[in-house]
């Protein structure tokens, strides 16, 4: 389950980034998006948490924000940025999810 947490927390902490990198032409629509995909996310790691919390899973936080920032980070970089790889990369990481 910290997998599938690490993973949940890494698509928040990216799509937050990509809300705050978007621009051009698209940039309220995509701005909009990535508000509403980050917020999802969260929510989803919240529940697991939760959820493992609740049945006595072993729960550490640390580790898995750190985990999730050092996935997160693999992909956001400002200087390659655009919004279509960051929709790109939101799918993988559902996918692996």
């Amino acid at each position: 389950m910290d997998q599938l947490a690490t993973l949940y927390r890494a698509a928040q902490f990216y799509a937050h980034t990509a809300h705050h990198f978007a621009k051009g032409a698209t940039f309220y629509q995509d701005h909009e998006v990535f508000e509403e995909l980050y917020s999802a996310y969260e929510s989803a790691y919240d529940s697991l948490v939760e959820r493992m919390i609740g049945n006595g899973e072993p729960f550490n936080p640390q580790q898995i924000l750190t985990n999730a920032a050092a996935e997160a980070n693999r992909y956001a970089d400002p200087a390659t940025f655009s919004q279509q790889t960051s929709f790109q990369v939101l799918l993988g990481i559902e996918q692996r999810i």
